[in-house]
């Protein structure tokens, strides 16, 4: 009787493993929510600490922002407001389709690093999106040029492959290994090509990169106004 009890508690634990391995995320959201409150309030504030936005380690505050915006797009909100501050990342903001991020004056800084190439924020082949109200800033001054041996030529603020109806407004990029805002077309994996449409780029301040302010390897109706683009020094195309 005590041999068949040990086997039925054994196989209640592995049950209890695998249910818990499966719905790893759903309890992690619970408890989260039970310390720290609603992910994203009913005007779009985020909450940074259910999202660890406030971690010293910049790859983690980098996948805080990308849990933040699939939470996002799960849960159909369209506008997200930082808390203001400064926010350092150690890898790319993938933006979704749907999605208006407010950086309320913040500063997404890109972390010192010897990568030849890297985007803050990167939008592939995804509609309606807007990045307003701040700045991005790269690493040009403290990057690590001599690691690995490249031009280094592309580290880029926004990167945007096959956007459309895409709207970049009141933003500041600067200090970039690359260019301010690179705009192009989207290979899959089928090679098939989709090309950026739509693309506003509006009261934008882009100075002291690299390589250049914009870039526009392709794209329809691209639209670039009201901005200043100057001091960019460095490096060549």
């Amino acid at each position: 009787m005590r041999k068949v009890f040990i086997i039925i508690l054994i196989i209640l634990l592995l049950l209890g493993i695998l249910l818990i391995s499966k719905n790893k995320q759903i309890i992690s959201y619970n408890i989260r929510y039970l310390l720290y409150g609603n992910p994203v309030d009913e005007e779009g504030l985020i909450n940074n600490d259910f999202f660890d936005l406030n971690s010293n380690n910049s790859i983690e505050v980098a996948q805080g922002f990308n849990e933040l915006i699939e939470y996002a797009c799960k849960n159909n909100i369209s506008y997200l407001k930082l808390n203001k501050g400064e926010y350092i990342i150690g890898d790319t903001i993938f933006l979704k389709s749907n999605i208006c991020l407010d950086l309320n004056g913040s500063t997404i800084r890109y972390d010192k690093n010897s990568k030849t190439s890297y985007s803050l924020i990167r939008i592939n082949n995804e509609n309606n999106i807007e990045i307003i109200n701040g700045k991005l800033e790269g690493d040009q001054d403290v990057h690590d040029y001599n690691s690995i041996e490249s031009t280094h030529e592309w580290g880029m603020g926004i990167r945007i492959h096959a956007g459309k109806n895409v709207n970049i407004c009141n933003l500041d990029i600067s200090n970039m290994t690359g260019d301010g805002i690179y705009i192009s077309q989207f290979n899959s994996s089928e090679t098939i090509l989709n090309n950026s449409e739509n693309i506003t780029i509006n009261n934008c301040v882009i100075h002291n990169n690299r390589r250049q302010g914009i870039s526009i390897i392709s794209g329809e109706n691209i639209e670039i106004v009201n901005n200043e683009i100057h001091s960019i020094k460095g490096t060549n195309p």
